[in-house]
């Protein structure tokens, strides 16, 4: 049977203390434990494919896509947790691995073009933007994005093709990158590859949800979804809580 709206009232006065909102990107019943090990992975896994595909030698190239990934996710993650500390008294392991996250995908466009020092501010945007995004999109706008693919993935790989305009250049001192450009100029290209890639995108997605829709439907019933897909779907249980 479906829960009352007293009943799901009930349910999350429990999840949550009076007052207090959800952590940006945590997951209610989503096991830390689960997530650190595998955040950790990504990160490692994130590094060695920039590196490598920067250039499959081990040379200087390599390594600082190697280096500035690292910086960058360090950079995502401390902000996360600080901003989580300003905004909720305390931080949280998954909103660390939510900000690491956010670090490595906006530091994806610019890893083989930036240096350390800009590695290091484009990680420390990605946890300010992607935290901030992440809670709008949840809260205000109501968009069912368990996982925080778009505000974090999608946002965050928008500032960092932006942001590799600016910390590509060779002219910004301690925070120089590897390459001789005009950043204003830059910038505008980014810019227009960045809307080239959201029309192709929402183009495409549209008629792949579209055939999925007619073919096996892209949603279940409210039930089936209170219910849970892993009983539903599969005969079996993820967790228990």
């Amino acid at each position: 049977t479906k829960p009352s709206d007293g009943e799901r009232e009930a349910l999350e006065s429990l999840e949550q203390p009076a007052g207090a909102q959800p952590l940006a990107g945590q997951v209610a019943g989503q096991p830390a434990d689960a997530a650190a090990p595998g955040g950790a992975a990504a990160d490692h896994g994130a590094a060695e494919a920039k590196a490598e595909q920067e250039d499959p030698g081990a040379n200087g190239d390599a390594g600082m896509a190697m280096l500035v990934t690292h910086i960058s996710a360090a950079g995502g993650a401390f902000m996360w947790m600080l901003l989580e500390r300003i905004n909720h008294g305390k931080a949280s392991a998954l909103g660390a691995v939510t900000g690491m996250v956010a670090g490595l995908g906006t530091i994806t466009p610019a890893s083989g073009f930036v240096g350390p020092g800009g590695g290091l501010i484009i990680g420390l945007s990605a946890g300010v933007v992607c935290y901030y995004a992440t809670g709008y999109i949840k809260r205000s706008l109501k968009i069912d994005d368990s996982l925080d693919v778009f505000p974090v993935h999608g946002v965050g790989g928008i500032l960092g093709t932006l942001l590799t305009g600016v910390f590509a250049s060779n002219a910004l001192g301690v925070f120089s990158g590897q390459e001789d450009i005009a950043i204003g100029a830059q910038v505008s290209i980014q810019a227009i590859g960045i809307l080239s890639a959201i029309c192709y995108t929402a183009v495409v997605t549209y008629v792949i949800l579209k055939v999925t829709d007619a073919v096996v439907g892209n949603r279940v019933d409210e039930e089936d979804e209170m219910q849970g897909l892993d009983l539903v779907s599969h005969d079996e249980r993820g967790y228990d809580l």
